[in-house]
């Protein structure tokens, strides 16, 4: 199968052909261009005519690279995808195959590396694709320190 073609949505890895990781040309060869914002290290390429956005990060800020990687990936606005989730998946489901969402805000946010945004019905209508969060969000508790910090003098 083309990448092109793909229509897959895998949670922490890829939606068709956009892999995070890529870089933006591979991305813009596979997509052509679209209608790309900087906002200093933070690229938003939107694709209109396929409901595909990508999220880059680059450097130097300010500027987009071919270099520029992928780190978020969504669609929305319908059409054929496949996976779990998928466009107008019903929120049981989603839920059945991904467990609750770790967060609910404008869109239900799951361990797996996806986010879903559901309309009134509860029906998948936005769907992106992120790197798998960490078991436990939170850092370890502080441990007493055991030996002397040296001090030198000015």
């Amino acid at each position: 199968m083309n990448d092109v073609d793909d229509r897959s949505i895998v949670p922490g890895a890829r939606i068709g052909g956009l892999h995070l990781g890529m870089r933006y040309a591979s991305a813009r060869k596979l997509l052509g261009e679209g209608n790309v914002v900087v906002r200093q290290r933070l690229v938003f390429a939107q694709y209109l005519h396929l409901g595909v956005e990508v999220v880059l990060t680059t450097s130097p800020a300010g500027t987009l690279t071919p270099n520029a990687r992928v780190i978020n990936v969504s669609v929305s606005g319908g059409g054929l995808w496949t996976g779990m989730p998928c466009l107008g998946e019903e929120r049981g489901r989603i839920e059945l195959a991904l467990g609750g969402p770790m967060f609910v805000g404008a869109r239900a946010i799951y361990r797996a590396g996806v986010s879903v945004e559901y309309d009134e019905r509860g029906h998948a209508v936005a769907v992106a694709v992120f790197a798998p969060l960490p078991n436990d969000l939170w850092p370890p508790p502080m441990l007493r320190s055991v030996g002397r910090l040296e001090t030198s003098s000015w």
